[in-house]
């Protein structure tokens, strides 16, 4: 028999049910299809499940409408689909519907998620208000004031079609607390965004863009202590039955970090290295030798063994490289993705572009190494981490498309004190 297709309807291949479904902005209801009622500051879904609407950043839905965030003093409007819709600004904590200001004592200490609740040493800063040291807890000299960088990028999409895209543009979690102006993603034109965290913790933003062009930009100030990344020549290399739980994925080998096919050049190379913070030293110092950098060679497909033996490649090669041979040494190593400054660099200096480098584990915590430039750095802004690139990639687009401008900034927030991107907000 043929189907009775309702207005506003068009039909499916799905051997069960009706064999039609309704149009976007519209719902099944008995034999026909109704306009979804979406209240004012909302906005449809593309979800095949679930919510059919959800409120615009700043409301929040209550009994079928979308009311208002009721924003208080020192706080900021938060992208997490649960809680109240706010978190309070560096520096204050929520006590019931306010934000009231954390009392520091003289020597202030805070805690730092990144190790659940370990105690880490916070410094002033130049305006008075405290940071975290995502590090090692270290004294901080006393003619180092610590820096205010501007950090942001600008991405531009050509597409054909509308096409999903997923985003991985905001500071990580264990550094959102030195935000002193948070790094919301920005497009144009508006389009509605879903955000989640993904299986490593990485802030993630899920969007359907339309045809045409589309811009993703950030546009943040962050407060960095103004000291390279820190050391700790006597950290040990745990035995792998001592390691813990959460760090056994990162002696495996991935996508990427074919550790496989170096096992035998590893311990060929590194055997006789003392286990610890000098065997991963001279793992990152031999790819820093045996590997040329050359933007001109960069390929989205390039392994580590593939780099190792063609000799040449950009930040993230090297950085798969020393991954793979940390993991033959059955050391612990996951990448980073982030921002990288280039503040104590000679100059001139290159184009501000994302950067990689690894994170290892040694002496019970992870610590930051970077075999592309082989030396402490400052500035130095976390993205997202990941077993390597293929866990991590900056936006991850579902459909054709062309990327016709790319730029990114690490600045001196004293000299560059404007936003760098316009548009509207979600």
């Amino acid at each position: 028999m043929p189907i009775d297709l309702p207005e506003n309807a068009y039909l499916t291949n799905d051997p069960s049910g009706s064999g039609w479904d309704c149009a976007r902005g519209f719902t099944a209801l008995t034999d026909a299809c109704v306009p979804i009622a979406v209240p004012e500051n909302g906005y449809l879904t593309n979800a095949d499940y679930g919510a059919e609407w959800a409120c615009e950043r700043g409301f929040f839905e209550i009994d079928g409408r979308c009311d208002p965030v009721a924003l208080p003093a020192n706080a900021f409007l938060d992208q997490d689909s649960y809680g109240p819709g706010w978190r309070c600004e560096r520096g204050f904590e929520a006590v019931n519907d306010t934000c009231v200001a954390i009392h520091l004592p003289a020597t202030p200490i805070s805690t730092d998620p990144e190790t659940a609740g370990a105690a880490t040493a916070a410094f002033s800063s130049r305006t008075g208000s405290a940071f975290l040291d995502d590090s090692t807890p270290r004294s901080r000299p006393a003619e180092t004031s610590g820096v205010r960088m501007r950090i942001g990028c600008r991405l531009r999409y050509q597409l054909t079609q509308p096409t999903p895209i997923i985003a991985m543009l905001n500071v990580h979690y264990s550094r959102f607390g030195d935000l002193e102006r948070a790094d919301y993603l920005v497009t144009q034109p508006s389009v509605p965004l879903e955000s989640y965290r993904d299986a490593f913790g990485n802030w993630c933003t899920r969007m359907v863009a339309p045809a045409g062009n589309l811009t993703l930009s950030t546009d943040g100030i962050f407060r960095d202590t103004g000291l390279p990344d820190p050391k700790a020549p006597e950290a040990e290399q745990h035995a792998v039955q001592e390691l813990p739980f959460e760090t056994l994925a990162f002696l495996l080998g991935s996508r990427y970090c074919d550790a496989d096919l170096l096992s035998d050049e590893a311990w060929r190379l590194f055997e006789s290295t003392p286990p610890g913070w000098a065997r991963v030293q001279a793992i990152c110092a031999f790819v820093h030798s045996a590997v040329s950098f050359d933007y001109m060679q960069a390929s989205a497909t390039r392994t580590a063994s593939e780099t190792l033996a063609g000799g040449q490649g950009v930040c993230r090669d090297f950085t798969h490289l020393a991954i793979a041979l940390c993991r033959c040494m059955n050391i612990p190593a996951r990448y980073c993705t982030g921002y990288l400054s280039e503040f104590g660099q000679p100059t001139p200096h290159p184009p501000d572009d994302f950067a990689a480098w690894m994170e290892v584990f040694l002496g019970g915590r992870w610590w930051v190494f970077d075999p592309r430039n082989n030396c402490p750095r400052l500035g130095r802004i976390l993205i997202a981490r990941g077993r390597d690139a293929a866990d991590v990639p900056l936006t991850q687009t579902f459909g054709p498309n062309t990327l016709t401008q790319f730029d990114v900034w690490t600045w001196d927030a004293e000299d560059h004190p404007a936003e760098a991107s316009s548009g509207s907000r979600n």
